[in-house]
């Protein structure tokens, strides 16, 4: 760990890089629900 770094800037990103895979999972989803569906 470098000194001075803080660890809630490593869990912030940490979850701000979660949530975007998520939404892009998400969003993948909804294409192929939507290529099944039509």
């Amino acid at each position: 760990m470098v000194n001075g770094e803080h660890p809630w800037k490593r869990a912030v990103l940490t979850g701000f890089i979660a949530g975007f895979i998520g939404q892009a999972i998400l969003r993948l989803i909804d294409l192929l629900i939507l290529k099944l569906a039509g």
